[in-house]
């Protein structure tokens, strides 16, 4: 009898941890010209989160699933992307999550939490705020 608990308590863990890592999900991403490069996470260690930076000028932008976007200046806000990161061809898009960042160009790209249309934009101009309106 303990035996049998014990292996079908087994297997209750294992599927709850599979479909608690099932809706998780990272992408790592760069533009075209390799000035912005992207790490967008929904869940698992990570968290929830979009994280952008751009080369020159030396800038990030960590974008949270309530549209709120903090925004560092500096070298010592930049990290390095993954080496295996691809790169995102303009007209492309990634979603992750409630997340979705599209390649607006080869040096700019846009992105957002869905629903709400709030986010940034990257660009070699830096990093702004955006609210994004649907037409």
């Amino acid at each position: 009898m303990i035996k049998r608990v014990a292996v079908l308590l087994g297997c209750t863990v294992l599927v709850v941890a599979a479909a608690a890592s099932a809706g998780n999900s990272t992408k790592f991403f760069l533009s075209a010209n390799g000035n912005i490069s992207c790490q967008v996470s929904y869940g698992g260690a990570l968290g929830r989160i979009a994280y952008c930076q751009t080369l020159k000028p030396a800038q990030s932008v960590q974008l949270h699933l309530n549209g709120f976007a903090k925004i560092c200046k500096g070298v010592r806000c930049l990290g390095n992307p993954p080496e295996n990161a691809t790169k995102l061809k303009a007209g492309k898009s990634v979603s992750v999550g409630r997340f979705f960042c599209k390649a607006e160009s080869s040096s700019k790209i846009v992105c957002s939490v869905a629903r709400l249309g709030l986010g940034f934009e990257a660009s070699s101009k830096g990093i702004e705020k955006v609210t994004l309106r649907e037409s």
